[in-house]
C-alpha cells in the first residue's frame, strides 16, 4: 500500500512538472533579440492564420525567378527549377522596436511561423515540394513576413510542330492553396504578372521566349477557388538542326534544278537524279524516326521534302521522256518541230532557254543537220528540259513563300 501511494505520488508531481513546461518561461534575456524571439514567439501557433479577424482573407503577393529549366521533347514535358519570393502581414508578429534595441527586423525559421500552404496543381508534382530549401524568413516589426524558397516542378506542355525546327511549345502550371486555406488565402502576383528570368542559366537548345503569371478565380461548389495560371513559351534556337535539316533541303532544290541543264544522254544526269530521289526519301525517314508523335500540324519542312521529293521523282521522268525522244527513229510531229524551231531561232530562247548560237548545233559532231531526225528530237528534248527547268523553278519558289507565310 505504501508502495502504490508513492507511485501516485511520483506520478502527480511528473505530471505538474509537464504542465509547468508549456508555459512561457520569460527569463532575463541575454540580448534584446533573443528576449524579442521570446516574448513575440511565446504562445504563437503556427497552424492559425495571421489575420486576427477570421473573416479577412490573407493576402500574399509572390514572384518567381527562374533558375534553369530543361525540356524533354520525346514525352513533351518541361522542368523547371525557380526561387519563389512570398510576402504577407501577420498581425500577430508586430513589435515596437524602441522597447527592443531598436530592433526593426530579424531572421528566424519558417518552421516557427505560420507559412501559406500552396502547391503545384499538376499530374507530375510527386508530393508537395514548393518549400524545398526553404531560407530563413524575414520578420519585420510592422508584422511583414517575407519568405523565399527553392523548389522545382514538371509538366506536360502542347506543342506545336508547325515549323520545326522552329518549334514553340506552351506549358502551363496551376499554382493554388492546398487543404482548406483556398478560402483564407489571396494569391497576388507582381513584378508585372512575368516570372523573372534575366538572371536564369541559358538552356543549349531552347529559349524562353515568355512567361506570364495570372490570378484566376473558379466556382466550385459555390465556393470561390482562386489560384495561380503560370504560362511558359520555349522556342527552339539550336544551330544544330539548321544545319542539318534546313541547309540540305535547299542543297538538293539547287541540284535538281542543275541537273535540267545537263544532257539527258550524259549517265551522269541519271545517276544525279536518282541519288537526289534517294537522297529526299532517306531525309523523309530520318525526319519521321526523329520527330516524336505529338504536335498537332505536320511540320512545314516534311510538306517540303515530299514535294520537293516529287518534283525530283517527275525530273527523273522528264529525263527518261527526253533520252528516249534523242534516241527515237521515228520522226517528230510537224507542229512540235515547228514549235522548236521558232523559239530556236528568237532571241529570248536563246538568251533564256538555249544560252548558246543556234549555228552551234549543227557544228557539233554528235548532231546532225536540223532536217533530219535526231536532231528534231534532240531540239524538242533540249526545249522540254529548259521548260521543266522554269516550271519547277517556279514551284520551288512558291513552295518557299508558302512556307514563309506560315513561318509569319
Amino acid at each position: 500500500m505504501n508502495v502504490n501511494a508513492i507511485g501516485i505520488c511520483f506520478l502527480l508531481m511528473c505530471l505538474q512538472a509537464g504542465c509547468q513546461g508549456r508555459e512561457c518561461r520569460i527569463s532575463k534575456p541575454e540580448s534584446h533579440l533573443s528576449r524579442l524571439k521570446k516574448e513575440l514567439l511565446c504562445g504563437y501557433d503556427s497552424s492559425t492564420r495571421p489575420q486576427v479577424s477570421s473573416t479577412n482573407s490573407t493576402p500574399v503577393q509572390l514572384y518567381m525567378f527562374l533558375r534553369r529549366f530543361t525540356f524533354t521533347e520525346t514525352h513533351e514535358r518541361i522542368d523547371v527549377y525557380y526561387g519563389l519570393y512570398m510576402e504577407w502581414e501577420d498581425e500577430r508578429l508586430k513589435w515596437d522596436p524602441s522597447h527592443y534595441g531598436n530592433i526593426k527586423r530579424f531572421y528566424t525559421s519558417e518552421s516557427f511561423l505560420w507559412t501559406p500552404q500552396i502547391g503545384w496543381v499538376t499530374m507530375d508534382v510527386v508530393g508537395d515540394r514548393l518549400y524545398m530549401g526553404v531560407l530563413p524568413c524575414l520578420l519585420e516589426s510592422s508584422g511583414r513576413v517575407t519568405c523565399i524558397s527553392w523548389s522545382s516542378f514538371g509538366t506536360n506542355c502542347r506543342s506545336d510542330l508547325t515549323h520545326w525546327p522552329y518549334d514553340s511549345h506552351v506549358c502551363e502550371a496551376l499554382l493554388a492553396p492546398w487543404r482548406l486555406q483556398h478560402e483564407e488565402l489571396k494569391l497576388i502576383p507582381v513584378h508585372g504578372d512575368n516570372m523573372i528570368f534575366q538572371f536564369h542559366e541559358p538552356n543549349g537548345e531552347w529559349e524562353l521566349q515568355s512567361s506570364e503569371i495570372r490570378g484566376l478565380n473558379e466556382m466550385f461548389e459555390n465556393t470561390s477557388f482562386g489560384y495561380l495560371e503560370v504560362t511558359l513559351t520555349l522556342a527552339r534556337h539550336s544551330a544544330t538542326h539548321e544545319a542539318t535539316v534546313v541547309i540540305p533541303v535547299l542543297v538538293l532544290v539547287v541540284l535538281t534544278l542543275a541537273s535540267f541543264w545537263i544532257e539527258a544522254e550524259i549517265s551522269t544526269r541519271l545517276s544525279l537524279e536518282c541519288t537526289l530521289l534517294i537522297c529526299h526519301s532517306l531525309y523523309l525517314q530520318y525526319m519521321g524516326l526523329y520527330l516524336f508523335n505529338g504536335g498537332v500540324n505536320c511540320p512545314l519542312i516534311v510538306l517540303f521534302y515530299r514535294d520537293s521529293m516529287l518534283v525530283c521523282g517527275i525530273s527523273l521522268v522528264v529525263t527518261f521522256l527526253v533520252r528516249w525522244m534523242a534516241r527515237s527513229p521515228a520522226m517528230p510531229p510537224s507542229w512540235a518541230s515547228g514549235i522548236a524551231m521558232k523559239v530556236q531561232n528568237s532571241l529570248p530562247g536563246q538568251l533564256l532557254i538555249f544560252l548558246h548560237h543556234p549555228h552551234q548545233v549543227a557544228d557539233r559532231d554528235d548532231f546532225e543537220t536540223s532536217s533530219e531526225v535526231g536532231p528534231n528530237w534532240r531540239l524538242i528534248g533540249r526545249l522540254l528540259d529548259r521548260m521543266s527547268f522554269l516550271a519547277f523553278t517556279v514551284t520551288y519558289f512558291v513552295l518557299l513563300i508558302v512556307y514563309y507565310l506560315y513561318y509569319l
